[in-house]
């Protein structure tokens, strides 16, 4: 969500409204340059619930991808694998 906007050079600035900071409007650099790359969303009344549809459509379409994963036994086994790397760094950091 966007908490403000500052338009300066044809470049608008929108700052984040949850602290993350600022984006351009437009790209600065490579096949991106003055092309449009974020611009507010004006915010549509689609009904009390429509916002709620839309997080329970986002949550379903990650859940069935993981469901089908978690009936694999070798998911168990990379996520293990995985947390073991991560804890293997940890304590090559922890003991620098």
């Amino acid at each position: 969500q966007v908490e403000d906007t500052i338009e300066a050079d044809g470049q608008t600035f929108l700052k984040l409204t949850n602290g993350d900071g600022w984006v351009f409007s437009k790209g600065i650099a490579g096949k991106w340059v003055g092309k449009t790359i974020a611009e507010p969303l004006v915010a549509q009344d689609d009904g009390p619930d429509s916002s709620n549809e839309v997080i329970k459509a986002i949550k379903k379409a990650i859940r069935e991808p993981l469901k089908e994963l978690e009936r694999d036994p070798a998911f168990y086994a990379y996520i293990g694998a995985i947390l073991g790397v991560f804890v293997l760094i940890f304590r090559m950091f922890a003991n620098v």
